[in-house]
């Protein structure tokens, strides 16, 4: 819905809303999967075209299902295990509901990364993160709340969506 002819989204369907445990044909039992969506034409008319592979544009993987797309390249050195970061973020759930932003509050989120301040998938999604990149991260459940969910915002299992703009970071 809300797509324009020559318009591409990126569609992103967390393994329990794919194939879930058992998988399907080259898809193995619980994977995430990344679609990318281009409207050739009004009305049903449309192409699936296969992400980049590993490493060709950005998409990349992360470990343990993470998987993350580099919106706008930084600079400088990569973020490392142990520092300091402040950054910008939006989080959504699934199915687009956005459930917390750092830009709505008008104040960057600061926290050490690869510490276990953060979910997991924070703590391995910035990590190689430039100051000023943006990076969209695409969460499993297992990286984010897990079974327990986080109040009655995050339901338990919840596959989460992230964009994060890197400000600054350091010891």
């Amino acid at each position: 819905m809300g797509l324009r002819v020559g318009e591409v989204r990126r569609i992103y369907i967390p393994a329990r809303l794919a194939f879930g445990e058992t998988g399907r044909g080259r898809v193995p039992p619980d994977s995430d999967l990344v679609f990318e969506v281009e409207v050739t034409q009004r009305g049903s008319a449309i192409i699936l075209r296969q992400p980049p592979a590993k490493g060709e544009t950005g998409q990349l993987q992360g470990g343990n299902g993470l998987t993350y797309t580099i919106l706008r390249p930084g600079q400088g050195e990569p973020v490392q295990p142990g520092e300091r970061v402040r950054a910008h973020y939006t989080g959504w759930l699934p199915d687009g509901r956005k459930f917390d932003s750092s830009l709505d509050r008008g104040q960057p989120f600061e926290v050490q990364i690869g510490v276990g301040q953060v979910i997991p998938g924070w703590d391995r999604g910035i990590v190689g993160m430039r100051t000023g990149e943006i990076r969209r991260l695409y969460l499993p459940p297992e990286l984010a709340y897990g079974a327990r969910g986080a109040g009655t915002t995050i339901p338990p299992n919840s596959a989460l969506v992230f964009e994060v703009e890197l400000i600054a970071h350091g010891r």
